[in-house]
């Protein structure tokens, strides 16, 4: 039992490493393209990202976690996986490559075809990665996964910036994604070393698809809700709104997302390992959620208080219609840690429940959006927070009753963080008072500003989760110093 909470703490460390590096990379590079580039460009690309995201959860299935999950994997269950993944992809990628042109009309978009045909080529390169990824989870090769994506990311950056200064507009970011993705595949095949056998069980599909059906039809509403904002908005309105709220809404989830990947990457084959053992589910579950808000919170509340400068400063005044989206995102995003509830029981077993609550999440969520986008963009993000709420609901019930976890040691194990996060976000809001032009300046002040309230804050009010931190960092990092 030990030997697993020492591989979730070393786990926690590498992948926090990796996103530290990542988002810091992805940020310098979203800005440099977002200052060369044009809102209607990321218009045209978050449509593409519908069909490539929600194509994506079809061809896998639901394996990809179930690979993760399984108590023991076989080089038969993965290499049946992979192949019938690949076959999949190939089928669904000729479907697009013939139906481009009738998407393209569909959204009244030009240049549009050969785009989307080429940035689908992610779809043949997604197998590769998703049993590759699969094997660096469940054997904890954190290490190994943060220098495939790191590379991937430099190489991204460097196609995406270099096209974009010569003027290929949406196409570096096409070129930049696949590129990064092809490099990724290179780096895991040679630091990870999966191969697929030439061999195929039908048997092996079926013992995985028991448990992964479940989780497909669950993956496949939230994708498909996930996504469904990006294809309201480019059908009611235009690719220059669409890209200023890609822009709002990408900004923040670039650095939540990657923070909740992190986590859920680490905990669900760490609970998964143990999941007969209630009450060392419900301990990995508590810890590892109180220490996700601890950091989700302040960077989301932090953002919303420095969204205007943030955007004139750095993203530049043609992307300040962007600003409101970017703030009601923020609001919606304080949300997204609880989505560490379905990792935990999807852990034990009861993928049914997440079929159910995400089924209720996307069937309600994309009416919603549907209804409030006729109204506003602004109305339909309002619309989607509530939704997101009603879902934490539903699951803390279900933790309640499966891991036995009380509603009350549930809200007490967050709202710590929540009050300090508020506090931070309401003094730094305040100082556009004191700096009512956006610079420079006035924003380093700001976010230095920011970072020494929370800390201060969780120093004084002996935070748990800050403590927690503090003692992780005693015992793996400073301590091989000594």
């Amino acid at each position: 039992m030990g030997s697993l909470k020492n591989k979730a703490v070393g786990g926690m460390i590498w992948k926090t490493i990796e996103q530290i590096g990542l988002q810091s990379i992805q940020f310098l590079i979203s800005v440099v393209l977002a200052r060369l580039l044009l809102p209607e460009h990321y218009g045209t690309i978050a449509v593409i990202l519908v069909f490539i995201n929600i194509s994506n959860s079809l061809i896998q299935s639901g394996f990809n976690t179930a690979l993760i999950q399984t108590k023991t994997l076989s080089s038969t269950d993965s290499s049946s996986v992979f192949y019938l993944m690949l076959g999949v992809s190939l089928i669904i990628y000729s479907f697009i490559f013939i139906s481009a042109p009738f998407i393209a009309s569909f959204f009244e978009f030009d240049d549009f075809v050969w785009a989307l045909r080429s940035m689908s080529i992610l779809l043949i390169l997604g197998p590769f990665r998703s049993i590759q990824h699969a094997k660096a989870m469940r054997e904890f090769l954190f290490r190994q996964s943060m220098i495939c994506t790191l590379i991937g990311v430099i190489v991204q950056g460097c196609v995406g910036i270099g096209m974009a200064y010569q003027g290929y507009g949406v196409w570096s970011l096409v070129v930049s994604v696949v590129a990064s993705q092809i490099t990724i595949c290179i780096m895991q095949s040679v630091l990870i070393r999966w191969r697929p056998k030439k061999i195929f069980s039908m048997q092996a599909i079926k013992k995985l698809w028991k448990f992964g059906s479940h989780l497909f039809v669950a993956e496949l509403l939230t994708i498909t809700y996930a996504n469904a904002s990006s294809f309201i908005v480019g059908r009611l309105y235009n690719r220059v709104e669409l890209g200023f709220y890609y822009q709002g809404y990408n900004t923040p989830n670039v650095f939540m997302s990657g923070v909740i990947d992190a986590a859920n990457s680490v905990a669900l084959p760490i609970m998964s390992s143990q999941q007969s053992n209630i009450p060392y589910v419900k301990a990995i579950f508590r810890k590892m959620s109180a220490l996700l808000t601890y950091v989700m919170f302040p960077l989301t509340l932090g953002l919303f208080a420095i969204s205007y400068d943030f955007v004139a400063v750095v993203l530049t005044a043609k992307w300040l219609p962007c600003v409101p989206y970017m703030q009601l995102s923020c609001i919606m995003m304080l949300f997204y840690p609880f989505r560490m509830q379905n990792q935990a029981i999807n852990s034990i077993g009861k993928s049914e429940i997440s079929l159910k609550v995400n089924l209720v999440r996307s069937l309600l969520g994309i009416a919603v959006i549907i209804m409030a986008a006729q109204i506003s963009i602004e109305v339909m993000i309002i619309g989607a927070t509530i939704v997101e709420a009603l879902v934490v609901i539903m699951f803390s019930a279900y933790i309640k009753q499966n891991l036995d976890f009380p509603y009350k040691e549930q809200f007490k194990d967050v709202l710590p963080n929540l009050v300090i996060a508020i506090t931070m976000c309401t003094t730094v809001y305040l100082m556009q008072y004191l700096f009512p032009t956006p610079s420079v300046i006035s924003l380093i002040i700001k976010v230095a500003s920011g970072v020494v309230i929370y800390i201060l804050l969780s120093y004084l009010t002996k935070n748990e989760s800050f403590l927690a931190i503090i003692e992780i960092l005693k015992e793996n990092i400073w301590s091989k110093k000594s």
